[in-house]
């Protein structure tokens, strides 16, 4: 009976150590962690504005001067879908349209938009926090089209592929909702179709400056 009474002792000692060392904290981290590891596979998709500086091939203005006819700021809005298939990489398709960028040059007017279709595969810094950095590297399919009227109208088109990447920022607002700021850098470096106005289509290179929001499952 005395060893019996000795042994729930020390049974009752250890059960209230246990309990003095319990934090319910740690307990909902480590379930949060686990929830979130077994997550890191998730689809996404997102919207975005952005303000695009392109850059052309300079043509010649008819009095001896080298300009960029197109050269002109532009809006626009991206749409996009991907997934996040590891804790610090994801995969994103996305879909650029500028509205028209419209020019005048001592009289003569242009008038240029751009789309592009592009990839990216992105990766982040580990989200210890609501923040993170990102950086990206893809390939797009530029697409320009554009107007010359210096009297007698003319259009074009021209098309590219080319490389892009890009630095940025994502704050995750919820679980599932983030804002992202991003700066990219696009090489398109498209070749005009004949050596005279038609040069002017020539897109060179561009910056895009796009903030927006994902929406994480």
């Amino acid at each position: 009976m005395k060893k019996i009474l000795m042994l729930g002792a020390a049974l009752a000692v250890v059960s209230f150590d246990a309990r003095a060392h319990y934090n319910p904290t740690d307990y909902y981290i480590n379930q949060h962690q686990k929830q979130y590891m077994q997550s890191v596979v998730r689809p996404y998709f997102g919207a975005d504005y952005v303000y695009t500086l392109s850059h052309f091939k300079k043509v010649d203005d008819g009095a001896g001067n080298r300009i960029e006819a197109l050269k002109e700021p532009s809006n626009g809005f991206a749409v996009s879908g991907g997934l996040k298939f590891h804790e610090m990489l994801s995969a994103e398709v996305s879909f650029q349209q500028g509205l028209k960028a419209r020019k005048n040059i001592a009289g003569t007017k242009t008038e240029n938009k751009l789309s592009v279709v592009g990839f990216d595969l992105i990766a982040n810094t580990p989200q210890d926090s609501n923040f993170e950095f990102l950086g990206s590297l893809g390939v797009g399919y530029y697409r320009l089209k554009y107007t010359f009227d210096d009297g007698a109208k003319h259009s074009g088109r021209n098309s590219r592929i080319g490389v892009r990447m890009g630095l940025g920022g994502q704050y995750f607002v919820t679980d599932h909702i983030a804002l992202r700021g991003m700066v990219r850098y696009n090489l398109v470096k498209m070749k005009g179709d004949r050596k005279d106005w038609q040069d002017l289509g020539a897109l060179k290179r561009a910056i895009d400056f796009a903030v927006g929001t994902r929406i994480y499952f």
